[in-house]
């Protein structure tokens, strides 16, 4: 006897139909439940063709605005927009040749690639990363030494940085690592980027087309970032940016140095002995009130690792002529050019005439006068 099927239909009849269908014979009377297959089928297109429409225009939008520079195509993010600058920076070293070399987070910036490359004779980069820690001071110098030939590295290091964990800022756009350095697929890398992310999108194109001041640009070309506001600012009314910008009440802050961040500056540091590459060690100046919301124990601790393992380092931190002049920040955290100038003079040509009245800052610390350097550091905090 034939399998039955509701109204009498048999098997074999709904399979014609079904193929009937699929052929797209619309006017072949079926039955009700393979019409309601059909207007599922049609919902279904309707959906998947609307997803399909709306990557397409995301797509365009991702590479077209490209807020973080990683497709390279239209170059529409050029100010008021961090982009990738980690990224932008090992793709611009891929093609152009630099020989020394300043690590370190935000706050390297402000030492001057131009008067490295003129106080050493070695044409400098500056490779400063927001938030950079010796883990990625390690990674990024593998792929210098595997890509180029550096003569000298400046590691520059702040103590708030150190208790930093090893894997960080994996949702973050402006921080990924390239993929070179990471040691990942780039198209995995893209990937990330093609996502729609709308928020980044309008803040793109409110910086680009519609605010009127320019307060962030990148150069490629040397690694740094400027502040064109904030020099305009500083230069017209310079109490009133300090009181704006600088004059903060910091909190006590107890940091905590990362064991394994440590490890990696040791790592660093003979890394690029073993490839004879010139290392100095920078302890970055920091603003006084920063530098007074420290626990001045774990500070001192830090420093002393530091040093054993870098053997000598130059430290511009504490209570000095120049970490005490709010003049010299942009910020509480981020010193000006002017002051990095400063501490590259005292480095490579400490007679220069501009550090004739700041003897106190920037000294070379080495095992043999460490102590006395602490002990110096804690007076000044206890002067006040």
């Amino acid at each position: 006897m034939a399998a039955q099927f509701g109204y009498g239909c048999n098997v074999r009849y709904i399979l014609v139909c079904i193929y009937l269908l699929i052929e797209g014979n619309v006017g072949i009377p079926v039955l009700p439940i393979l019409s309601r297959m059909t207007r599922h089928r049609r919902y279904l297109a309707v959906l998947l063709s609307s997803l399909a429409g709306l990557m397409v225009i995301n797509l365009f939008i991702a590479v077209t605005l490209d807020p973080f520079r990683v497709f390279g195509i239209s170059g529409f993010n050029k100010r008021n927009f961090e982009p990738n600058t980690r990224y932008l920076k090992i793709e611009y070293l891929k093609r152009n040749k630099a020989e020394g070399f300043i690590f370190g987070t935000s706050r390297v910036n402000g030492y001057s690639v131009e008067l490295a490359t003129k106080l050493t004779g070695i044409r400098f980069y500056n490779l400063t990363a927001a938030s950079q820690t010796p883990y990625e001071m390690y990674r990024n110098l593998r792929w210098l030494i595997a890509n180029r030939k550096p003569r000298m590295v400046i590691f520059a290091l702040d103590f708030d940085e150190f208790d930093q964990p090893l894997q960080r800022y994996e949702f973050d756009l402006s921080r990924q690592e390239h993929p070179e350095v990471d040691e990942t697929s780039r198209v995995l890398f893209l990937w990330k980027y093609l996502w729609p992310h709308p928020i980044h999108y309008v803040h793109s194109l409110y910086g680009n087309l519609i605010k009127k001041d320019t307060w962030y640009v990148f150069e490629p070309a040397t690694g740094h970032y400027r502040f064109p506001l904030f020099d305009r600012m500083m230069a017209e009314s310079p109490k009133q940016y300090v009181e704006e910008r600088v004059s903060t009440n910091m909190k006590f802050r107890d940091f905590r140095p990362n064991p394994d961040q440590l490890t990696y500056l040791t790592r660093a540091i003979q890394l690029a002995r073993k490839n004879g590459i010139d290392v100095k060690v920078f302890i970055n100046p920091e603003n006084h009130r920063l530098f007074r919301s420290y626990d001045f124990s774990a500070y001192a601790d830090w420093l002393r690792m530091v040093t054993r393992t870098a053997g000598t380092v130059w430290d511009f931190s504490g209570l000095n002529s120049v970490t005490k002049n709010d003049g010299q920040f942009y910020d509480i955290s981020h010193f000006t050019f002017s002051a990095g100038s400063l501490a590259l003079y005292r480095v490579f040509n400490p007679g220069h005439p501009s550090l004739s009245s700041l003897r106190d800052f920037g000294v070379r610390v080495t095992q043999d006068n460490l102590e006395e350097r602490i002990s110096a550091l804690a007076r000044e905090l206890g002067a006040e």
